[in-house]
């Protein structure tokens, strides 16, 4: 029944779709796709939700399918369902996170080189949409999922992204802020639902200094060596609002819809920021801004960082898409829906104005 109805909605959201196809990834089609990167060389890797394989490798020309790894499934070497994904772009690797906690990874010759149980991943990386996950020199970071909850103290540290050892898989580190740090405005919001899911997301402009965003939250946070040092606001042209609502059919649950002003992130030319915002259904027009972080190391962590908005860029004719995540490459931003249930082509901007 599932196979049916992602066949029927691929075939429904081909025949809504009346972008010219001009670029020849927009020819492909995938089953949930949940982010796009690219190696070093230019190939593109594609990570799905469905399918018999959860990993694509694509030819960098023709951009049509040449490798399949993951296979979806519970035996050994394989996924029943992604939470996080990485791509090591240097050595053409790939490393996913099961719902059993396992961490698996292969090579583009279709090695199985890891598999390993991770007791320590939290039960919160269930709840999130694309969380962080990256390798660096042997340590993984990844989301923890913390929730905010209604009882949380302003003094109180909450984790959001664990760096843990992948030889002995244990915790070594947390990213964490304190409710004061994090200036949740409408925490009324979180009294109504009594927590509220966070999607932390940490990019590592350096080896001293890293920034964490959380979408529907207007910040930069920044650390410098694991420590929270400031947060710089980013300035938006509409409301950035949490709003509850109830429906009947869920009874008296209360729900939350967190404002998509922060829908993906990436990091380019080692210090420029590109952030997409939008929704159609939130009324919240889809574009994306670049934002160049200028950072000079001082002494006692007091570093001083910059922040200056480039380019801040509306997109027009992707009205059918509700939320947009957005992949720079080679000059082109490659675009999919950032909810993967509804995600099933790539769409392509040939001439993207970065501002630099």
């Amino acid at each position: 029944m599932k196979q049916v109805i992602s066949l029927l909605l691929s075939l429904f959201l081909c025949s809504v779709t009346t972008k010219a196809q001009d670029h020849p990834v927009e020819n492909q089609v995938f089953d949930e796709i949940t982010q796009l990167e690219f190696t070093n060389d230019g190939r593109p890797v594609i990570f799905t939700q469905s399918g018999d394989h959860l990993v694509h490798v694509l030819n960098s020309t023709t951009f049509k399918p040449e490798i399949k790894l993951v296979p979806k499934g519970r035996g050994p070497g394989e996924i029943q369902t992604q939470y996080a994904a990485f791509l090591e772009s240097n050595n053409d690797r790939v490393f996913l996170i099961g719902p059993d906690k396992r961490m698996i990874g292969y090579n583009f010759s279709g090695e199985l080189i890891f598999e390993k149980f991770i007791e320590v991943l939290s039960p919160g990386l269930t709840n999130q949409k694309n969380p962080t996950m990256f390798i660096k020199d042997n340590y993984l970071f990844v989301s923890s999922g913390h929730p905010l909850m209604s009882s949380a103290k302003p003094d109180e540290s909450i984790p959001f992204i664990q760096m843990i050892d992948t030889a002995n898989t244990e915790v070594v580190y947390e990213f964490t802020m304190t409710l004061e740090q994090l200036a949740f405005e409408d925490f009324d919001v979180v009294e109504k639902v009594n927590f509220l899911k966070l999607q932390p997301e940490l990019i590592m402009i350096n080896e001293r200094l890293s920034v964490l965003t959380i979408n529907g939250l207007p910040y930069f946070y920044f650390f410098v060596n694991g420590e929270f040092v400031k947060r710089k606001k980013i300035e938006a042209d509409f409301e950035v609002e949490y709003v509850t609502s109830t429906k009947k059919r869920f009874g008296d649950n209360v729900g939350v819809r967190t404002p998509s002003n922060i829908n993906s992130i990436q990091l380019i030319e080692d210090d420029h920021l590109l952030i997409s915002y939008g929704n159609i259904h939130q009324e919240i027009p889809v574009g994306y801004s670049v934002f160049r972080i200028d950072h000079s190391p001082k002494s006692s962590l007091n570093d001083e960082i910059k922040v200056t908005k480039i380019t801040d860029q509306k997109i027009t004719g992707f009205e059918d898409l509700s939320e947009l995540n957005l992949t720079y490459h080679a000059g082109k931003l490659f675009i999919h829906n950032n909810y993967d249930w509804l995600a099933h082509q790539i769409y392509v901007i040939k001439q993207a104005d970065l501002g630099f």
